[in-house]
This record gives C-alpha cells, sequence and structure tokens, in this order.
C-alpha cells in the first residue's frame, strides 16, 4: 500500500514537473482559433447615425514567447470576409497572456491591443456606403488551456474588443460642397475555439 502512493506522489510530481516547463520563461507558443464574432457597430455622419449588428466567423493565428514563467508576449491576427455585404475586417494585436496555475487545465487572462481596417456598413446596407476605416482596438479576455499532451493545449474562451474607427481619406458631396467625416465605434464579443503548440 505505502508503494503505491509512493508511486502515485512520484507521478504527480513528474507531471507537474513536466507541465510547469511548458509555460516556462524562454518557450514559444504557437496557436490559432475560431471563433464566432458578434458585432454592434454604431456609427455614420456627423450629423447622422446608423447602427447594425451581426454575426461572422472568424479565423485567428498567433505566436508569443514566455518573458516569465506563465506570461507570454506576442502577436494575433485577424481576417474576417462578411458574405452578405462583401466586407472585410482586418486586425493586428499585440497578445500579453498570463496563465494562472499549472494544471492540466490553466485558466487565463489576456489583454490587447493593435490595429485595425473595416469596411463598414449601416444597418441598410448603404449609411457607410463601403468605407475603408481604421483605427485603435484594445480589449481582453479569458480562458482555459487544457491540455492533452506536454506541447498541444485545446484552448476554450471569450474576448472582448472596442475599436473606435475613423474614415480614411475625405468623403465630399459635389451638391452641398461639403465633406463628411465618418466615425464608428465597434464592440466585438468573440466565444473561441483554438489550439496552442508549445515549444
Amino acid at each position: 500500500m505505502k508503494s503505491k502512493i509512493f508511486i502515485v506522489l512520484l507521478m504527480t510530481l513528474i507531471l507537474s514537473a513536466t507541465l510547469s516547463a511548458q509555460t516556462e520563461k524562454g518557450q514559444w507558443i504557437i496557436g490559432g482559433n475560431a471563433s464566432l464574432d458578434v458585432t454592434y457597430t454604431e456609427g455614420g455622419l456627423s450629423n447622422q447615425s446608423g447602427k447594425s449588428g451581426y454575426t461572422v466567423l472568424n479565423i485567428t493565428p498567433e505566436a508569443g514567447y514566455f518573458v516569465f514563467d506563465n506570461f507570454s508576449a506576442g502577436l494575433s491576427g485577424n481576417y474576417a470576409y462578411r458574405w452578405d455585404f462583401e466586407s472585410e475586417d482586418m486586425t493586428l494585436l499585440s497578445q500579453f497572456k498570463y496563465y494562472l496555475s499549472q494544471s492540466n487545465c490553466r485558466p487565463f487572462v489576456k489583454a490587447n491591443v493593435g490595429y485595425r481596417y473595416a469596411s463598414i456598413y449601416g444597418n441598410d446596407g448603404s449609411l457607410f456606403n463601403s468605407k475603408d476605416m481604421g483605427g485603435v482596438v484594445f480589449g481582453g479576455g479569458i480562458g482555459c488551456a487544457f491540455f492533452v499532451s506536454r506541447t498541444i493545449s485545446i484552448d476554450l474562451g471569450v474576448q472582448y474588443l472596442h475599436s473606435h474607427l475613423t474614415q480614411m481619406g475625405i468623403t465630399y458631396d459635389l451638391e452641398t460642397d461639403r465633406t463628411f467625416d465618418f466615425t464608428a465605434n465597434k464592440n466585438d464579443v468573440n466565444v473561441f475555439v483554438g489550439f496552442s503548440l508549445y515549444l
């Protein structure tokens, strides 16, 4: 009986040491996820506003380096395409992720800041008239990494991103001899599932 308890304790220590090596300083993380993105947008001309909401599927690759034990810094990119209005959305984000435990199921928190380019449409498909817009995006998220092996995890979580976008270039109306400034605030909530490889 004592030998069985000893073997269980020894295996637990070995497993803990092996798992902690995955998120220790000096390791790399490469991964990606797919998310169901629910977006709500408000914006338009300075004297006219519009609202829209839609759902889209996103694919997001990411890579990072563990600067400290359980803390990685890296980059993630995103490209999304909306078929109903033929609009596109591209984002480049810095990503800071902190793992909260050393178990097989590791909760994490993350923070992001970066730049976003988007073609925005109003609720009738014409308010923004396919304007090219860009601006700062920031947000954060929480999730859990489920380690299925020493070097692979399946990641589940939720992320919030806020973007303040302004029009690239100027819109000029010949009839009224006026220029218009288009702006939009985008609020995205992503529920994601993905995988990560630890090197």
